[in-house]
């Protein structure tokens, strides 16, 4: 499964102007390469392969779902479908019109804030949505599984960054060094979104249940982006492999393959490449979530 940045028309536009007009430090642009790590194209094609969801209105511009205690707006980007759901319900209360948007890492983790301090010193709109991308954060998995993982990830002393745990904002990828898969012709090692992903992966490639991995090991997705650009030997090779967590790959899979009424004015076509994930084949019977939501501006496109 192969995601093209699929930023809509008014996400793109606004992130073209803050780019064009802002000297907030976020939107440097990263260097053509970092100093002996991964160009800057080449880290963007891993980050594509990643979707994430977001609630916007009837002109793709998304809401700001989050007030904090000094009344200042802010959004997240979502890397569960079923979370970016329960979001756009509480929007629809009051915009029956609003729908999900699915985009692309790629398009926005370098505009994005990563803490809710950063997206506190954004300048604050009139509306409540906005195309800002300083106002939104990438929302960790939140539900009882993958923070039931995240805490015996702390417990068992798995977790490779400095600080040697998971803070609350932190994007947990779980691996092990002794696994790696072979994607367009090259080994590569995954780093999963999901624990039971992994799991699931390892399984079916070494022919055998297991009940603990081998050498599980867990980073973050900042600190893993941070070794790229650096060109710690350890991330650059093998080469990465981000796998999103499988019922985010699932909904992309349908889309792409307009397997649905949801999605009949996508271009329908299938996508360049697939991704050894956990997510059920495109071409399954439509699940009840995927039927019922309405999927709004961000489809995927060639």
């Amino acid at each position: 499964m192969h995601i093209p940045t699929t930023l809509s028309r008014r996400l793109a536009v606004g992130l073209a102007t803050i780019a064009a007009t802002s000297s907030w430090p976020g939107l440097l642009p990263l260097p053509a390469t970092a100093t002996s790590g991964l160009s800057r194209d080449a880290l963007l094609r891993k980050l594509s392969r990643v979707p994430v969801f977001v609630v916007t209105n009837q002109d793709d511009a998304p809401y700001l779902t989050e007030v904090d205690a000094q009344r200042r707006r802010s959004g997240f980007f979502f890397l569960g479908p079923q979370e970016a759901v329960t979001a756009l319900n509480d929007i629809r209360a009051f915009d029956p019109s609003a729908s999900l948007s699915v985009v692309s890492l790629d398009g926005i983790w370098f505009d994005i804030s990563k803490s809710a301090d950063e997206a506190a010193t954004a300048p604050q709109p009139k509306a409540g949505t906005s195309t800002d991308l300083r106002l939104f954060r990438l929302r960790p998995l939140q539900d009882a599984g993958a923070l039931a993982d995240r805490e015996r990830a702390t417990a068992s002393g798995v977790i490779t960054t400095k600080e040697k745990k998971l803070g609350a904002e932190d994007i947990p990828l779980y691996y092990d060094p002794t696994f790696s898969l072979s994607v367009d012709g090259q080994e590569q090692r995954p780093y999963f979104f999901r624990l039971p992903d992994l799991k699931k992966s390892y399984q079916q490639q070494m022919g055998r249940d297991l009940s603990e991995l081998p050498s599980l090991r867990v980073s973050t997705l900042s600190a893993l982006i941070n070794a790229l650009q650096a060109g710690d030997a350890s991330a650059v090779e093998p080469p990465v492999l981000l796998v999103a967590a499988s019922e985010a790959g699932a909904v992309v899979e349908r889309m792409s393959a307009g397997s649905t009424t949801a999605t009949s004015d996508a271009d329908g076509s299938a996508p360049s490449s697939k991704l050894p994930s956990a997510a059920p084949d495109a071409s399954s019977a439509p699940d009840p979530f995927f039927l019922s939501v309405p999927f709004g501006g961000g489809k995927i496109k060639s």
